[in-house]
C-alpha cells in the first residue's frame, strides 16, 4: 500500500545513507540508474540482467538508490558526466563508476524535491526532479530502498511510502 509522506520523513530516511560506502553501480535498462550502498545483502537470486554492472551480483544493498530523472556526478562543482537517456553508453557509466569505493557524507534535498548526494573525494552527485505525469506507477525521479522498511518514492511533486515486501 502505497502512502503520501512529507518531506521531513523523506530527509529522515535519506539520511541512512550517511556513512554508507558505494559498492555496486547498475543500469536497470534504458534510463534506469542503480546505486547500492551500505551493508551486502544476500539476493535470492543471482542479478542476471545483462549490461553494465560495477559490484557483485549475488548481493544487493542494505539501502538502494534508484534514479529514473536526470542526473549529474561533480568533483567540486564542476561536472564529470551527466545523463537523462540510454544508460547502456558506456562513456555515460563513467562517472557514476567514480562513486563505487567512496561513502556517502551528507545528502539534501534541495528545491523542487532534487537531491543533493555528497561523498568522500569531493564527488557529488545531484539528481533533477524532472518527471511529471498522471500515473505515479510508471513515473518517478528516484526511489530509495531501505530493506525490510519499504521504497521512499519521489515524483510527480509527490513524496510516497511503500511498506516493505521483500525487498
Amino acid at each position: 500500500m502505497r502512502t503520501t509522506i512529507g518531506i521531513e520523513e523523506l530527509e529522515s530516511r535519506l539520511d541512512l545513507l550517511i556513512g554508507k560506502p558505494v559498492w555496486a553501480i547498475r543500469y536497470g535498462g534504458g534510463s534506469c540508474l542503480i546505486i547500492d550502498c551500505g551493508d551486502r545483502v544476500p539476493r535470492q537470486e543471482i542479478w542476471q540482467e545483462h549490461g553494465s554492472y560495477e559490484g557483485d551480483r549475488a548481493y544487493q544493498g542494505e539501502l538502494t538508490l534508484m534514479i529514473s530523472c536526470a542526473w549529474r556526478v561533480e568533483r567540486e562543482g564542476v561536472g564529470i558526466v551527466s545523463g537523462t537517456g540510454d544508460l547502456e553508453d558506456e562513456t555515460m557509466l563513467s562517472g557514476p563508476r567514480k562513486l563505487v569505493g567512496q561513502t556517502v557524507v551528507g545528502v539534501s534535498v534541495e528545491p523542487f524535491i532534487d537531491l543533493l548526494v555528497a561523498f568522500t573525494g569531493g564527488l557529488r552527485l545531484r539528481l533533477f526532479c524532472d518527471q511529471r505525469t498522471d500515473d505515479l506507477d510508471t513515473e518517478f525521479c528516484y526511489t530509495l530502498f531501505v530493506r525490510a522498511e519499504g521504497a521512499y518514492t519521489v515524483g510527480n511533486n509527490m513524496i510516497t511510502l511503500e511498506k516493505a515486501r521483500g525487498y
